[in-house]
């Protein structure tokens, strides 16, 4: 089977699988995840961090960006524009900006509109960048959703600064694989994050 069909195969499989899994689960999941994440080195010592914005099926940030914010770090949520396949990512000045959020493309909250947003480029690298994804493996390979956005945000970053931030993948414990179809183009990530071995 070639690559882009057996993502799209486990994507399907993993959607699926997901839909068995109760909100309180996610919640609970998510309460380890977040602790893991607050504790680990990576999180402490990084100043200027990006965190996606959680949606339906994914392990819920909410906490991961309040704290971040509280701790006094320069925090970038992804920006999307229907028809663009650029993601930007613009900076969240506090909670009460972050409260605010409606949803928009795909159900994200993310801000009604890039403009009078900082950009996280004109400050400098990254330090931390915690992704989301349809499926994870144990040696930190990633299924992202197939828009390839953090892929083409990673890669420019690299080219933009020469260096990388550290990569942070957070799994439920159903989006948890052996393996996952890869291609040439898809970034490795640093860590996988989820409740169970975090």
């Amino acid at each position: 089977m070639e690559v882009r069909a057996a993502k799209k195969l486990m994507r399907d499989q993993i959607r699926n699988a997901l839909k068995t899994v109760s909100p309180s689960e996610i919640s609970l999941e998510s309460e380890t995840i977040e602790s893991n994440v607050l504790t680990a080195d990576y999180f402490v010592e990084s100043e200027r961090i990006s965190v996606f914005v959680s949606t339906e099926g994914e392990v819920i940030t909410d906490g991961i960006i309040k704290a971040a914010l509280a701790q006094h770090k320069s925090v970038f949520i992804p920006w999307f524009k229907k028809g663009s396949d650029e993601m930007k990512m613009l900076r969240l000045l506090d909670a009460a900006e972050f409260e605010n959020l409606k949803p928009t493309l795909w159900g994200i909250r993310q801000f009604e509109t890039d403009q009078g947003h900082e950009s996280y480029e004109t400050g400098g690298p990254l330090d931390l960048v915690l992704l989301p994804g349809v499926a994870f493996t144990r040696d930190c390979q990633r299924l992202g959703h197939g828009k390839g956005y953090y892929d083409r945000f990673l890669g420019d970053h690299a080219e933009r600064f020469g260096i990388m931030p550290k990569k942070v993948g957070l799994a439920l414990t159903a989006q948890i694989v052996l393996s996952v179809p890869t291609a040439d183009h898809d970034i490795h990530l640093d860590y996988i994050v989820s409740s169970v071995n975090s």
